[in-house]
């Protein structure tokens, strides 16, 4: 009987050493919530990643405010985001192309996605920030 355990033991030991822990996320959607310092929801959406290599991050993003929301740097309704992954730590510009109109997204990988802060950039600095998390179901 002994045996049998140590041999069941040996077994889920091997099955959870080739668990890394970590998200694959590439080409699963995401759904995104932000929310303003108050705690409000100001936006949602989902996010798309596909491509998360040594490159970089790369992927699309579909987004609404809601609530009547503003100084959120969502203006359109859909776009690409650039950044990278390292380790946990999730860092994308949701409007790489713009020089004074970014929303920066810095977080950390949980359980079923990302949760981390983001912010509005422009010119004059940081315009509106907030909490986000980006969830799988």
């Amino acid at each position: 009987m002994r045996t049998v355990y140590l041999g069941c033991l040996v077994l889920l030991l091997i099955a959870l050493s080739g668990c890394s822990g970590t998200l694959d996320p590439v080409g699963e959607f995401y759904n995104y919530q932000a929310f303003n310092q108050s705690g409000r929801l100001v936006v949602t959406g989902i996010l798309r990643f596909d491509q998360l290599d040594i490159h970089g991050v790369k992927g699309s993003w579909q987004m609404k405010n809601v609530n009547g929301s503003d100084r959120t740097g969502i203006s359109e309704t859909f776009g690409v985001f650039e950044g990278f992954l390292k380790g946990d730590a999730l860092y994308l510009n949701l409007n790489p192309e713009w020089v004074d109109n970014n929303v920066i997204l810095q977080g950390k990988q949980t359980g079923s996605g990302f949760e981390g802060e983001w912010a509005y950039i422009g010119f004059p600095g940081v315009l509106n920030q907030g909490k986000f998390k980006a969830y799988h179901e």
